[in-house]
């Protein structure tokens, strides 16, 4: 479906297994290292896609 919307998708998902149980002492979830590397491996992967398709719109857009 997403392929019919022109959309496309990134590689890199994350998960945030348990979240209550990485809760601070004021209840604000404070994140393993692990879902905190995740997460940069993903936001990177979207700032390259959002780059390189802002790139391609305004250069070689796609006919319609």
């Amino acid at each position: 479906m997403l392929a019919e919307l022109n959309m496309i998708t990134t590689r890199r998902c994350m998960g945030l297994p348990a979240p209550w149980e990485s809760l601070d002492d004021a209840e604000r979830y404070a994140p393993a290292d692990s879902v905190t590397k995740a997460l940069t491996s993903a936001l990177a992967e979207l700032s390259w896609w959002s780059d390189v398709l802002t790139d391609a719109r305004a250069n070689r857009p796609f006919p319609a």
